[in-house]
């Protein structure tokens, strides 16, 4: 059912997640919408997603969220980013209710609020005359267990070979949960549930579902966001945090993000992962996802846990992930003007994967650092010629 316009209030929407179900792409469309937002006013005050404002102004416990943990931000802080947050949402609901425009929120970190925090929310937008409608993607269990390890992979922070987490023994549990809360505090009626299905979109497009649903013009100019590895660059990339520097979060992520950037030219099949690290939480969900799909309407959210078994790539360990095709060692050596590795599987192969690996991060940020150099020298040149220049015409003048 589409989203309907609402007679007696202004249209608030905040668009929940959840994570691994295109979040970013969305976020990145909202954020540099090629109508210029002529539609609707799109709330980020810092990067493309809502978490600024909505932390600061709304959560209980700003200093407990992982974004303070992240950036180790002081306590202190708390009043001036509140004041900020507040002026920069109190200028964004008056530019919507001036020009007749939708108001939309983007942050997929809003499913951890507390339950004060959210009704403080509705709460809020409500008293400036908007009422909250919510939009929720869900994703059937065995692929976002395999999305999220993948993403882990790329973050450049994953310790051990764990692609089923405790977490989601218990992922489908929680989500009811919170989606059950969600209609508690803004009405059942308010909050939109899809399935995040790429086959059942326009041209598998997320975002233009999303605009959609929520009854705003999609415009074609969005870029795809998190794109996902191969097998074989996700196995490099593997051993490179196992065994290389791998650099998470923080300066190095730049570089990071160019590294992967190399990896996608690494073709060959996507990761699947072997039932067998599936089915300890797979009967604890079947009960779950019968919930869910009462919920979405009666769409199907099953899956064949044991599609891929049989194939040769399927991942059933974290020694499966040292087993590295001639291929793909061979592309890694044409890369940094090496000699491929040899033996091709196991630790010692994955050793020596994760050196060559690192030369290209290492190429890649001498890059990075000679353009930023070459950038700042035309700079200060362009600067230099200015000031010349000025300085020639007031000579003149005298």
């Amino acid at each position: 059912t589409e989203i309907q316009m609402k007679n007696l209030h202004k249209r608030c929407i905040l668009h929940a997640g959840t994570s691994k179900t295109g979040t970013t792409a969305i976020q990145m469309y909202l954020a540099g919408y090629p109508g210029k937002n002529d539609e609707f006013v799109y709330s980020s005050c810092m990067g493309i997603n809502s978490s600024f404002e909505l932390i600061h102004l709304f959560h209980t416990e700003p200093t407990s969220d992982y974004n303070y943990q992240l950036g180790n931000l002081s306590a202190n802080k708390v009043v001036d980013y509140r004041k900020q947050a507040l002026d920069y949402i109190n200028r964004q609901i008056k530019k919507a209710i001036d020009e007749n425009k939708i108001l939309i929120f983007s942050w997929e970190g809003c499913w951890g609020f507390p339950d004060e925090s959210l009704v403080q929310l509705r709460q809020f937008m409500e008293s400036n005359g908007f009422t909250v409608e919510l939009v929720v993607y869900l994703r059937p269990l065995k692929e976002w267990i395999e999305s999220t390890f993948q993403q882990n992979i790329k973050a450049m922070g994953l310790a051990e070979f764990k692609p089923v987490s405790p977490v989601s023994s218990k992922s489908s549990e929680k989500t009811n949960q919170k989606i059950q809360k969600l209609e508690a505090i803004f009405g059942a009626s308010q909050v939109y549930l899809y399935k995040y299905a790429p086959s059942m979109f326009d041209s598998g497009n997320v975002v233009q579902h999303f605009c959609q649903k929520i009854g705003i013009t999609y415009k074609e100019s969005y870029q795809r966001a998190n794109d996902s590895l191969s097998l074989p660059a996700l196995k490099l990339l593997y051993a490179y945090n196992q065994f290389g520097p791998a650099l998470g979060y923080g300066p190095a992520m730049k570089n990071n993000h160019k590294l992967i950037e190399v990896l996608t030219q690494l073709h060959g099949p996507s990761m699947r992962l072997h039932s067998s690290l599936i089915e300890p939480v797979w009967e604890h969900q079947n009960q779950e996802r019968t919930r869910t799909e009462q919920r979405l309407g009666g769409i199907d959210m099953s899956e064949d846990i044991y599609q891929f078994d049989t194939e040769e790539y399927v991942i059933k360990n974290e020694y499966d992930m040292y087993k590295f095709d001639i291929k793909s060692l061979e592309w890694l050596a044409k890369q940094v003007n090496a000699q491929p590795v040899s033996p091709a599987t196991g630790r010692e192969a994955a050793e020596k994967v994760a050196i060559q690996v690192h030369s290209i991060y290492r190429k890649m940020y001498k890059r990075a650092s000679f353009s930023s150099r070459i950038s700042n020298r035309v700079n200060n040149l362009y600067r230099s010629f200015a000031v010349r220049h000025l300085f020639g015409i007031f000579n003149r003048k005298q």
